[in-house]
């Protein structure tokens, strides 16, 4: 008598399910929680500010392209094959992952496993680097405007005292990102006595951060951030269209600022972020109904709409060795 094969458990089809499941979740929720912001905004929209919101979303494409094109730049030397669709299969079901965790470090899982096995672990390492690069960017443009602002203003965004901590906080933090930038090598000759194959995982990863890699995406990370402030600006304008771009964009880049230094969830990023932007547009004088109703928009097309996709690209999760289809 033959013994039908013992079947194994099915954590992967669970691992989709609950990412796909607290994805939806979180999106249903926070749109019924905010469902009287969406109707004013739509309304709004609907009335005079859509070709602003028309542009923004249209940016969105720019947005998610941009960010796929930094990971793949960085994914390159380890998985040579892997094409552009892939990738951002890739970055927008991260986004799906990584919502629900700090910092979003659920994004690395939901990236290398678009890719096949063998070369993850140096994925894993490439794709922090990509977010370093991306952080760089915010660091360097927020700590040379929050210098500018607090000597030319009397008035503190956050108090005297929190504005010079955040400095401070922001230019260490440069500090480090610019070590990494330029001395990854150094890091991998620390690991290169190491038995552990993970770790010399880790060293094979950032022996393949060449400098000249790294600065390209840097500047691909510095077109990504020309355009979600672009973006902010507009849905701003689509409220408000006779503030000042020049204020606008202030406001923006020390937004950016202060929400990247703090480690939140994504569930808790949206009332965090409005009630930093309500507090820095406060004090550059832009209404707080407007600022919100903005801070929400770009919440939706930049973060919930993605997610969507993501949860989508969960299903084509690549769980073992397969070809690539290099498209």
């Amino acid at each position: 008598m033959t013994t039908a094969p013992r079947q194994s458990f099915p954590w992967r089809a669970l691992l989709q399910g609950f990412v796909s499941v607290m994805a939806l979740t979180y999106v249903g929720w926070r749109l019924y929680e905010d469902r009287a912001s969406l109707q004013s905004i739509w309304e709004h929209f609907a009335a005079s500010g859509w070709p602003y919101a028309v542009v923004g979303m249209v940016l969105v494409g720019a947005n998610l392209g941009l960010e796929a094109e930094k990971w793949r730049v960085l994914i390159r030397p380890i998985y040579p094959q892997l094409g552009r669709w892939t990738a951002q299969k890739a970055v927008l079901a991260g986004m799906a992952a990584g919502f629900f965790t700090p910092n979003r470090i659920g994004d690395y899982a939901g990236r290398i496993l678009f890719l096949p096995v063998g070369h993850r672990i140096e994925a894993a390492v490439a794709t922090f680097a990509d977010r370093i690069c991306q952080l760089g960017v915010t660091l360097v443009a927020g700590i040379a405007v929050l210098a500018w602002f607090m000597g030319t203003n009397a008035d503190p965004l956050f108090g005297k005292a929190t504005d010079q901590a955040l400095l401070v906080a922001g230019s260490l933090s440069l500090g480090a990102f610019f070590l990494f930038l330029f001395f990854p090598h150094r890091a991998a000759h620390w690991l290169r006595n190491s038995s552990r194959t993970w770790l010399q995982q880790i060293r094979e990863g950032l022996l393949q951060l060449q400098v000249g890699r790294l600065l390209r995406v840097f500047f691909l990370a510095t077109l990504r951030y020309a355009v979600f402030t672009t973006q902010y600006i507009l849905l701003i304008l689509a409220f408000e269209p006779e503030l000042s771009v020049p204020l606008m964009a202030t406001g923006c880049v020390l937004v950016f600022l202060a929400k990247s230094v703090l480690p939140l969830p994504g569930v808790l990023e949206l009332g965090v972020r409005e009630s930093i932007a309500v507090t820095v547009f406060g004090v550059l004088g832009a209404p707080e109904g407007s600022i919100v109703h903005a801070t929400f928009a770009i919440y939706l097309i930049n973060i919930v709409l993605p997610t969507l996709l993501g949860v989508v690209a969960w299903q084509d999760i690549r769980w073992t060795q397969r070809e690539e289809e290099g498209k």
